[in-house]
């Protein structure tokens, strides 16, 4: 896209005559942030945030999901956040994540968690929003509470964030996070999933309670081990960095000689319990092909007589 297609499209937002042309020009300056750190910088230039930032807190549900993902993209390079904190984005993404259809609070969520990526920016997401953040990795839908954990996963870098995470309930709804990874669920909780797949949860969880014995037993008492076992042991290198994540938790997770002990005696059991399983699915296969290729005579079909 050429510096006049970026100006273009600023201009049909600033001109927008109602909501759905803004929310055209918005979705449209969004793709051209994506990934382009150039765009990024030339949509800033032209004024593009202010406006972005009033469909934020004003518009229709719609115009608020794209106005919200454009500012995640632009956030995305880091060069951009200074502006988007100076044109008072924070609070309408923390009532977005709050009170937001359920559209709008997975991107809100994501430049939240964006913008507290880049500490380096001093810009602060303020703890007014962990609750929220909280509500939505509890009940959101499946992007809403990946992007949340997300953003709870950055936050969690400051001990007073992770103490009102714990404070606000997180450690469980991150447990049933990994517990969902763990089962089979490969992209649950997770952000880019594939080759690039890493778990905010996990991540979140080893920040909340590094050097925290207090939030340690919490989170053990939530269940984290297991799950956290689990994917620690995944063999697939698609699964790199969920490994290295889950080991990470564990780690912080500071757990004593006799935690470890239950814990592997009870990935055994699970290991044996699913190697009785996949024998029994395996048996009735092989059963099953059997049947299917070679009849015992009395269950092959005679004709009947004339």
């Amino acid at each position: 896209m050429s510096q006049g297609d970026i100006a273009r499209h600023v201009k049909a937002l600033l001109e927008a005559g109602n909501a759905g042309e803004a929310a055209v020009a918005a979705k449209a300056l969004g793709t051209l942030a994506h990934d382009n750190d150039a765009n990024c910088a030339a949509i800033a230039d032209a004024g593009a945030i202010a406006p972005l930032v009033a469909l934020v807190a004003n518009a229709s549900a719609g115009g608020q999901e794209q106005a919200a993902r454009a500012l995640a993209n632009l956030a995305s390079g880091g060069t951009a956040i200074m502006g988007i904190a100076a044109a008072g984005a924070i609070d309408p993404l923390v009532a977005l994540v709050r009170n937001g259809a359920a559209g709008c609070q997975a991107p809100a969520a994501r430049a939240l968690g964006v913008i507290a990526f880049y500490r380096y920016t001093r810009v602060a997401v303020p703890e007014a929003s962990i609750a929220p953040l909280v509500a939505l990795v509890t009940n959101g839908s499946t992007d809403g509470k990946k992007w949340a954990a997300y953003a709870l996963q950055h936050l969690a870098y400051y001990d007073a964030n992770s103490t009102a995470i714990v404070d606000a309930g997180g450690i469980s709804p991150l447990v049933a996070l990994l517990r969902s990874a763990a089962q089979g669920q490969a992209d649950a909780g997770c952000v880019d999933a594939g080759k690039n797949a890493a778990s905010p949860p996990a991540w979140a969880l080893g920040d909340i309670v590094s050097g925290n014995a207090a939030h340690q037993a919490a989170a053990v008492a939530a269940g984290a081990v297991d799950p956290l076992v689990a994917l620690a042991c995944r063999k697939a290198p698609p699964f790199d960095r969920l490994k290295a994540a889950a080991k990470h938790a564990l780690d912080k997770l500071n757990l004593t000689t006799k935690q470890w002990v239950a814990t592997i005696a009870s990935r055994a059991q699970t290991l044996q319990a699913e190697n009785e399983s996949l024998k029994r699915r395996l048996f009735r296969m092989a059963s099953e092909e059997l049947y299917s290729t070679e009849q015992p005579p009395w269950r092959v079909k005679t004709p009947h007589p004339p």
